[in-house]
């Protein structure tokens, strides 16, 4: 393949696999809307029918558990992302699946990416590989604990990863991506068990919010701009400037669930002229902060601009 991926001279050829997910519906369009980005979409079956594939989408039907089926995906390829995975109730409930599409899966895509001479393998993996880790700042150089069978199946993909990058020369990033939220390309995206989702959704379905808990745990919220911001830049990255393959993708700030609950209620107010009444759970959580450290993403241009009120209002429309 010619041109640098760095200069965004060339062309784009992205391959989503798992693209018409939650995540990868809104990266479909996010690139479809800039010249020069051309998407392949991988995925096992028709998408459900409430998906509406955009114009000039080509589609790939493949299973990635299986090397023989992804065989070809990436013919013509210059950068993937890989997606696919289960949520995380699915990996709790079918843990041997989940290792096989967000680990295996992604053993097999890496090897088809490096037959194929992709310029750069971009992982999706998530906070949850952190697990159990007793530390208030979340760096990229801690050691892994993962505690749920999510984070576990997420682990093993980015081990997979690395070691295809180590054999094959393939240029991989790891994206460890932090609690996002925004609005879904179609309101029947697997994205509503997301809590900023979630909440969203009672407001406009049920006119009220309910927090199972306190409120008081803190998280690190991801806006759904940020994500793709984050994503377009770690396509392009030259490999030279890289320096590090992990990289955590977060908004660097730690917030309450209950404040994120009173900022939608805000929001709703100001939208609709009603006050939403908020019913709060009681637990023991002490809401000690943990902040997501996100300076080697900040180092390579990454900066966090998200507006949770605008992500709110798309998620109230998305909601009918």
């Amino acid at each position: 393949m010619t041109g640098d991926s760095g200069t965004g001279k060339a062309p784009m050829h992205v391959l989503l696999v798992g693209g018409s997910g939650f995540l990868g519906g809104r990266i479909t369009r996010a690139f479809l809307a800039q010249p020069g980005i051309r998407v392949r979409i991988l995925t096992p079956t028709e998408p459900r029918a409430s998906w509406k594939e955009p114009p000039g989408v080509e589609i790939f039907h493949a299973d990635v558990r299986d090397p023989e089926s992804v065989r070809g995906s990436c013919d013509g390829i210059t950068h993937v992302i890989y997606l696919a995975g289960l949520n995380q109730v699915a990996c709790e409930a079918r843990p041997v699946e989940a290792v096989a599409v967000s680990g295996l899966g992604a053993l097999h895509l890496a090897e088809e990416a490096a037959r194929a001479a992709v310029q750069r393998f971009v992982y999706i993996s998530s906070f949850h590989v952190y697990g159990s880790v007793e530390a208030e700042l979340l760096t990229e150089e801690l050691a892994v604990q993962p505690r749920n069978h999510y984070g576990l199946s997420r682990r093993v993909g980015e081990m997979y990863c690395s070691l295809v990058a180590e054999r094959r020369g393939l240029s991989v990033v790891i994206l460890r991506l932090s609690n996002g939220y925004g609005a879904p390309a179609d309101e029947q995206a697997d994205c509503w068990s997301l809590v900023v989702n979630d909440l969203c959704r009672q407001a406009i379905r049920d006119g009220r919010l309910v927090l199972k808990s306190s409120g008081r745990q803190q998280r690190d919220f991801l806006a759904m701009r940020d994500i793709l911001a984050g994503m377009q830049l770690f396509l392009k990255v030259p490999a030279a400037s890289l320096g590090q393959r992990v990289f955590n993708l977060g908004s660097g700030v730690s917030v309450s669930v209950l404040e994120v609950a009173e900022r939608i209620r805000a929001t709703f107010a100001d939208l609709f002229g009603k006050e939403l009444p908020l019913q709060v759970g009681i637990d023991p959580t002490e809401g000690r902060p943990v902040y997501f450290d996100i300076k080697r993403a900040r180092a390579l241009g990454f900066e966090p601009r998200g507006d949770m009120a605008e992500e709110f209002r798309e998620l109230f429309s998305a909601c009918g």
